[in-house]
């Protein structure tokens, strides 16, 4: 009768209302995972990343953070689909921050630190374009074997296979550092170094064409 009339009406509304939830759910997470046809890039203004907050996304072909100003752990680990990541306000990125087969531009002017393991296994990875960078921490960039030239002329740290596993590496510009013996590791490609220093440059045994010192104060020492 009425009473059962009645309860077929709500249970109707109630699954009408759950698949327009749901509807919109799918779109939203279509938009910012990039499926839509006309999504090719995600812009947001948040002033910070936190660490896993892109973890294992699906991601439009550009992604900018425009007042970011560090790069949490994890934060694009195992993402897809991302070509470029625009950070121009961030100085740091943090550690295993970037780990993504897809990447291929990491536009970040600003940047001043790359910690531990941040970039690695990003195996499209061509430009980091960070001209300010100053410290490079271990293994900091790594296992990207795209990557034929890094530009780093502000460059006033570098530890210890700061570069590593960087098989097609060519050129390094770095600045005023101290390069020792394992600084630049398994990168067997390399033929020019170009260095700001006083200090000392061990002399990568791989190194072909030119060994460039800029506006020494006094002869460095070679090894």
């Amino acid at each position: 009768g009425y009473e059962d009339r009645l309860v077929n009406f709500k249970n109707m509304e109630a699954e009408e209302v759950a698949r327009r939830t749901m509807d919109g759910r799918q779109m939203f997470e279509k938009f910012i995972a990039g499926n839509g046809q006309t999504v090719k890039e995600l812009t947001l203004d948040s002033s910070s990343v936190s660490s896993y907050a892109f973890y294992g996304a699906l991601l439009p072909d550009t992604v900018t953070l425009r007042y970011a100003s560090q790069i949490g752990r994890y934060a694009f680990s195992e993402v897809s689909d991302v070509k470029t990541v625009n950070i121009p306000n961030a100085t740091i990125i943090s550690q295993n921050s970037f780990d993504s087969a897809s990447l291929v531009t990491i536009n970040a002017e600003a940047l001043k630190t790359i910690e531990q393991y941040a970039i690695r296994y990003c195996r499209r990875l061509k430009t980091i374009n960070a001209p300010n960078l100053n410290k490079l921490t271990t293994s900091a960039i790594m296992a990207c074997s795209q990557i034929e030239e890094l530009y780093f002329p502000n460059l006033r740290h570098l530890a210890l296979s700061a570069l590593s596993m960087l098989p097609n590496l060519k050129k390094v510009t770095l600045g005023d550092v101290r390069v020792e013996s394992k600084s630049i590791e398994n990168c067997n490609a390399l033929e020019t170094l170009d260095v700001k220093t006083s200090s000392s440059i061990f002399i990568p045994t791989t190194l072909a064409k030119a060994l460039i010192i800029r506006d020494i104060t006094a002869v460095p020492t070679m090894e």
